[in-house]
């Protein structure tokens, strides 16, 4: 059914088309592809426009969450210049829209002010070389150390890896228990000693590269764990939403 959209939406897609005019005109996005580049600055404008925050409830500092909103945000930003859209599903999305539904209340309140700012941007680290599309089948594996989780694996096709903030890492945390309920989402700086990131050619997608992301030895504080430790082994539902959660998928069926 088709929903006509309010007059804020309106007035959002015209803020935004002014915004891209004065600051993406095409002759400026066609060097910017020809060169593959983006420019930084961009972000730190976006801001301003506040859309960042459209994804994220008022007591965090955000907007209040206005997924129509965040949507037309992504189509006008695409038509112009698809690296400003990337960038703000970074934060808007693989950052806020996960930490929303899944992190830890000290989580949200860490990041979810940030990323409503547009300061902080996350990169999926979903696939892996060995796996493609088989989530359920990732080998990264992290081994608790103390207060930390130990890393080792690869990750495959990180868009972002080397500008984002914290690489959103589904990996192992037991060997032991049953596919699909031995994954776990960790959130890792990819600024951290052991990580390497290495570039991917593609074609197209120009401005913000496609990487692939090595973890050897990589020491990450276990508060870092996607919804706190309580969550330990609970990855796949994070992942994949309640609706997909197989252990009760599996109880129901052999009920």
């Amino acid at each position: 059914m088709y929903v006509p959209e309010s007059r804020e939406h309106e007035m959002l897609r015209q803020s935004l088309r002014r915004f891209l005019d004065r600051e993406c005109p095409r002759e400026k996005v066609r060097r910017w592809d020809e060169e593959d580049y983006y420019p930084r600055e961009l972000t730190g404008k976006l801001r301003e426009l506040g859309v960042f925050g459209l994804t994220v409830p008022e007591e965090y500092g955000g907007a209040g969450r206005d997924i129509p909103a965040a949507i037309i945000t992504i189509e006008e930003l695409s038509r112009r210049y698809l690296m400003t859209s990337l960038v703000y599903i970074m934060a808007a999305f693989y950052g806020a829209v996960n930490v929303c539904e899944s992190g830890s209340e000290e989580q949200k309140r860490e990041l979810l002010p940030k990323l409503a700012a547009g300061e902080l941007l996350f990169a999926y680290g979903l696939s892996e070389p060995n796996v493609g599309s088989d989530l359920a089948s990732v080998e990264t594996y992290a081994e608790p150390d103390g207060d930390y989780f130990i890393v080792n694996g690869a990750k495959r096709w990180c868009t972002g890896a080397e500008i984002a903030d914290y690489i959103f890492t589904l990996l192992r945390t037991d060997r032991q228990a049953p596919r699909y309920q031995n994954l776990n989402v960790l959130l890792i700086d990819p600024r951290s000693p052991g990580v390497t990131i290495e570039p991917i050619k593609k074609m197209g997608y120009h401005g913000v590269k496609t990487t692939d992301v090595t973890f050897d030895n990589v020491k990450v504080p276990k508060r870092n764990l996607l919804g706190g430790m309580e969550m330990l082994s609970k990855g796949w539902v994070q992942l994949a939403g309640p609706a997909l959660d197989v252990e009760k998928i599996e109880v129901a069926a052999g009920a």
